[in-house]
């Protein structure tokens, strides 16, 4: 990843390289766009956590995105239990709570669906 900084007039005055997974460094240039002094760390990833192999080699940010949380919404996605029981990596249960869901989700619709060609209003939530 590279990028240049300019100031308001447009002329580049810094640049800022490294990699997307890994670093990103500043380092200023001269008014001849020749870099001067040391490049500056501004970023750098954090080391993955202990048992990262036995979590896809999530970040700790990647692992703790999907905890529960007080005050989420019904509708968060992390109220799910098929994802609940997947992080408990409990499998075959998560895909058949999926299915089930899935089933409920289709039963809904398809009511939905009849009533409006029957001219009635349902109210589904």
């Amino acid at each position: 990843v590279t990028g240049i900084v300019k100031n308001s007039t447009g002329v580049p005055v810094a640049v800022i390289q490294g990699t997307w997974d890994n670093y990103l460094e500043y380092q200023r240039l001269s008014i001849d766009k020749i870099p001067v002094g040391e490049p500056i760390l501004i970023w750098k990833t954090d080391p993955l956590p202990s048992n990262a192999s036995d979590m896809y080699h999530f970040s700790r940010f990647a692992i703790e995105l999907n905890e529960m949380e007080d005050g989420v919404a019904p509708t968060d996605s992390r109220r799910r239990p098929d994802q609940r029981l997947m992080e408990q990596g409990l499998w075959d249960q998560a895909n058949e709570e999926k299915r089930r869901l899935e089933a409920k989700q289709r039963n809904k619709r398809h009511a939905w669906e009849k009533a409006v060609r029957e001219g009635i209003i349902l109210m589904l939530f």
